[in-house]
């Protein structure tokens, strides 16, 4: 879907709430860099993938993700003109707030048309 289409109201909140899970979900991990490994079956070929998405990694992406969807929110009520640079501003926002949407394309909320192609 391209920016400036139609987006289902629901665009920002939905990628809150992802957010509030992903969240959740590291602060639930103890902060101990290699934790998450103790006790685990894992034969070693996926521990630097898990030692590269660690809790505090997973807490900055969050916080990153988080202020791009800030910062949409803050234009959406101004509604610019698409020619105007702070319509284009929006579309940008827009688009990049559909992206963190598409993440989640298997989560029954997500909206198809919000799927990177």
């Amino acid at each position: 879907m391209a920016a400036g289409a139609a987006v289902s109201p629901s665009l920002a909140g939905f990628v809150s709430a992802r957010l509030d899970e992903r969240e959740a979900l590291a602060l639930a991990v103890p902060a101990v860099p290699g934790a998450i490994m103790a006790g685990s079956d894992d034969p070693g070929y996926a521990a630097p993938f898990i030692a590269a998405h660690d809790r505090a990694w997973v807490l900055r992406d969050v916080a990153a993700k988080r202020a791009i969807l800030a910062m949409y929110l803050e234009w959406k009520p101004a509604k610019p003109h698409r020619e105007d640079p702070h319509g284009l501003m929006l579309a940008g926002l827009e688009a990049a707030v559909m992206r963190i949407a598409a993440i989640d394309r298997d989560h029954p909320g997500c909206d198809p048309g919000w799927a990177v192609t």
